[in-house]
């Protein structure tokens, strides 16, 4: 799995290299409807990838907000089952600690001898 990542982030990487080598031409970006005092000169690969940046971590925002539900529902089981645990811990105890009778009656199923 760790070779396959790598190769895969070795052609994105390749394929984001070469798209910022044939794509150094400048163009005006403007941020202002209303003046283009406020623009700027970058290359086409700095935009593209700017925006491309922007949207996965857009993207992965609304991803990690969607799944807050499933996050907190998920500590609730976790502190119910720590709860639970340790009431089977005690009752366990209690169970063979306190009391004096014979194995037949904590287990029915088993032979006398």
């Amino acid at each position: 799995m760790v070779v396959i990542r790598f190769l895969f982030g070795l052609v994105i990487t390749v394929c984001i290299a070469v798209f910022a080598v044939l794509n150094r031409e400048v163009i005006s970006v403007t941020w202002s409807p209303f003046s283009d005092d406020l623009a700027l000169m970058l290359p086409v690969y700095v935009v593209v990838l700017a925006a491309m940046g922007f949207g996965f971590v857009l993207g992965g925002l609304l991803v990690w907000m969607n799944a807050g539900g499933a996050r907190k529902e998920k500590r609730k089981q976790k502190r119910d089952m720590k709860i639970l645990e340790k009431e089977v811990g005690r009752l366990k105890e209690d169970k063979f600690q306190s009391s004096n009778m014979p194995a037949t009656d904590i287990f029915p199923a088993l032979p006398v001898k």
